[in-house]
């Protein structure tokens, strides 16, 4: 016959001339991809051309077939050597699935791994191992989890040398029990302001419980401290704390009192940012924060990567003039139409998930609880984790994601403007001087709690901004009952404007208050996130929930 010709998927006519081979219809094509992200470099395979193919998702095979395989691939692998590499990469996979490993070990290592126990059987396990992880080894995060994997499974040589990279010297937090620490309450009344007004104290290197005359004491009136009132600002010297109610705090202290206490605690936090710099600890500082949320930053660039690659996919492109037939537009084709056919192509601009620009800001809780109760559940550590964890995620990806950050406190809805639109810290030098900025400013801001205040002036700044996509993510203690605050209020806000998805991140263990909160917001609008671990999955659930309309 003479020439033919067909129409792809796209809309686009491909004719085949005399001489050329026509493509038979029984012809099938097998493809193997790998899924998209890292560590697979290279074109998205099924987001350009998967919608002409069937696809299926191969899983990793389960652990009687791994057995099998590996048997047939090493037949003299010893039995006890086969158990442990099964466990030992069962193990792995776990931990990339829970984002703390970047890299997915998979059956291919493990095959590889086998042959060469088979072939060189006096390389032993540990000899086998070292190819594999050798390229994490210089990671100190990914090496110090790997390390405690290999020593689960009886690897303790292969994993001191995973840690012989990591930093020296325990720096965990050593939290005291809140039985012996926290939750006391002074059994007298608080005494009468000092003369002279509020002060920072004489030190004697004694505790004191409900005093007004000492520095570093518990529960009392106008000094440095903890748990008392009106004192110009915290101070945690290791002692056990006694907290006064807010009623207590409130009673028989003059609004003289109280503007002496916050213009001490100004001048005080303005000669503390002046102190701020770096010095030969800082490298280790910056590390001690870092490690905890290295693997969780690996995982939050991939979810972003992720988000950003989501609104690039092809979508079903309909009333087009060529194409497929799109039979839901049968009649209008029979009334005369010629727009009644479809092809792939990008989304729109302007489409929900195909933006190309992504507006966030971060509004993160500086308020005097979290210095107050650092010992107690480590919530301040845990904020400057997540304030780095987002810097760090974030680094390089400005030209899809522009964000800002902002801190909040009694001092005020916006006191603290850390990071500008377009500004963003450069460094470990950068990064580490906002994070003592921020834990300065949790030890000499005034009482008092703006959260609903901020979210509302977060959300409008966001609003205002050129994007495809508007985020306001609220980082906060869940310690709203003790102001007396209703979180369906603050749900009304998260909900206020419809075109920036709000969403308040509660990062205390105190996870009664925390679930009390959650299930008065809106759904999807809550998250508690207790443990650093669980950061990129939670914004991963939000950016997911976004593209698919239920955020």
């Amino acid at each position: 016959g003479g020439p033919t010709s067909d129409t792809s998927s796209d809309g686009g006519q491909a004719r085949a001339a005399e001489d050329e081979v026509v493509v038979s219809p029984a012809f099938r094509m097998l493809v193997l991809a790998n899924p998209p992200g890292f560590p697979f470099q290279g074109n998205d395979f099924f987001r350009e051309c998967g919608d002409v193919f069937g696809a299926l998702a191969v899983p990793n095979p389960d652990a009687q077939s791994q057995a099998e395989l590996l048997r047939r691939v090493a037949p003299a692998l010893p039995r006890h050597d086969l158990a442990t590499l099964l466990s030992l990469f069962a193990r792995l996979r776990l931990l990339h699935a829970q984002g703390q490993l970047a890299y997915p070990y998979s059956v291919r290592e493990l095959v590889l791994v086998a042959r060469h126990l088979d072939a060189f059987p006096d390389d032993g396990l540990h000899g086998a191992l070292a190819d594999v992880f050798d390229a994490d080894a210089e990671d100190k995060p990914t090496a110090a989890i790997l390390g405690s994997v290999l020593a689960e499974h009886g690897l303790h040589a292969l994993a001191l040398e995973m840690r012989r990279g990591r930093r020296q010297g325990d720096t965990s937090l050593q939290l005291e029990e809140r039985s012996a620490e926290f939750g006391g309450k002074a059994d007298k009344k608080p005494p009468p302001m000092p003369d002279g007004g509020p002060k920072h104290g004489e030190w004697d290197g004694k505790p004191h419980v409900g005093g007004n005359k000492y520095a570093g004491g518990t529960g009392g009136t106008g000094t440095a401290g903890l748990g008392g009132r009106a004192g110009p600002y915290r101070l945690d010297v290791g002692q056990r704390v006694h907290m006064l109610s807010e009623a207590e705090k409130a009673e028989g202290v003059s609004q003289e009192a109280l503007e002496s206490a916050k213009r001490m605690a100004d001048e005080a936090y303005a000669e503390r940012l002046r102190d701020i710099g770096l010095n030969a600890h800082d490298a280790e500082l910056h590390d001690a924060y870092s490690s905890g949320v290295a693997p969780q930053v690996v995982r939050m660039r991939r979810v972003l990567h992720d988000h950003r690659e989501k609104a690039r996919e092809r979508v079903w492109l309909k009333g087009r003039p060529n194409g497929e037939l799109d039979e839901s537009r049968i009649v209008d084709g029979l009334a005369g139409s010629s727009s009644i056919y479809k092809h792939r192509g990008p989304k729109p601009a302007g489409a929900s998930g195909g933006g190309k620009r992504v507006s966030l800001r971060f509004v993160m809780d500086l308020s005097g609880s979290m210095y107050t109760f650092e010992r107690l559940d480590g919530r301040k550590t845990r904020l400057l984790e997540v304030a780095l964890f987002v810097m760090q995620a974030l680094e390089g990806l400005e030209s899809t994601y522009e964000w800002s950050m902002v801190g909040h406190s009694g001092t005020g809805p916006e006191a603290e403007q850390l990071v500008t639109w377009g500004e963003y810290p450069q460094g470990e030098h950068a990064r580490l001087a906002m994070l003592k900025r921020m834990e300065a400013h949790t030890q000499f801001c005034h009482s008092g709690d703006k959260t609903f205040e901020a979210s509302r002036r977060a959300i409008a700044n966001v609003a205002s901004r050129e994007a495809d996509e508007r985020f306001v993510f609220i980082i906060s203690d869940a310690d709203l009952a003790r102001y007396g605050l209703d979180p369906k209020e603050w749900s009304g806000i998260l909900t206020s404007d419809a075109s920036v998805g709000a969403y308040a991140i509660l990062i205390a263990s105190n996870e009664d208050e925390a679930a009390r909160i959650h299930a008065d917001l809106a759904p999807g609008r809550g998250h508690v996130c207790t443990d650093t671990s669980q950061l990129a999955v939670t914004f991963e659930k939000i950016f997911q929930a976004s593209l698919s309309g239920d955020g």
